[in-house]
């Protein structure tokens, strides 16, 4: 069966990008309905299943628009998770620049979500190392583990009292 398109170039079928865009904007919504993700993230998905960089880029603007791809949500959750688990801003700083967020959301987000980076850091010290008072060589295992889990060195020093 030859469609009304075919016809009129000669047998071949004519490119839509409107048709092209609608894929793309259905495989972006599928994709997204997993877990939040980034621009940068769902750019090169898109990109990565072979749709053309302007069609990626009107479908990433209109997910924006419409609130599906959020990159200020994203590093604001995201930092939120990370200190909900016991993990220190450079965790999160590292995932988030990983995804593709912009600084400018990066920071914000981790101003407001670590502000209690320092308490956290306290509690996990006193469930791991439940030890009144720590000797020379566990203080550098707590340091390790600290620094392992994304904390600043300026948290790790004024908790353990030394440079690590």
């Amino acid at each position: 069966m030859i469609l009304k398109d075919e016809k009129e170039s000669g047998g071949r079928r004519a490119s839509k990008s409107n048709a092209s865009e609608s894929s793309a904007w259905s495989l972006a919504l599928r994709w997204l309905g997993h877990r939040d993700r980034s621009a940068a993230e769902t750019k090169e998905y898109l990109c990565r299943h072979g749709y053309a960089a302007g069609v990626v880029c009107r479908v990433v603007d209109r997910l924006r628009l419409q609130g599906f791809v959020d990159d200020r949500r994203l590093a604001s959750q995201r930092a939120e998770h990370w200190l909900r688990r016991g993990f220190g801003q450079l965790r999160a700083r590292a995932e988030l620049e990983a995804r593709g967020v912009a600084e400018e959301y990066i920071a914000a987000a981790l101003a407001a979500v670590f502000e209690g980076e320092k308490e956290v850091a306290r509690e996990l010290i006193g469930r791991r190392f439940p030890r009144a008072h720590l000797d020379e060589k566990v203080r550098a295992r707590a340091s390790r583990f600290l620094l392992a889990r994304g904390f600043p060195q300026e948290v790790v020093v004024v908790l353990l009292g030394e440079p690590c």
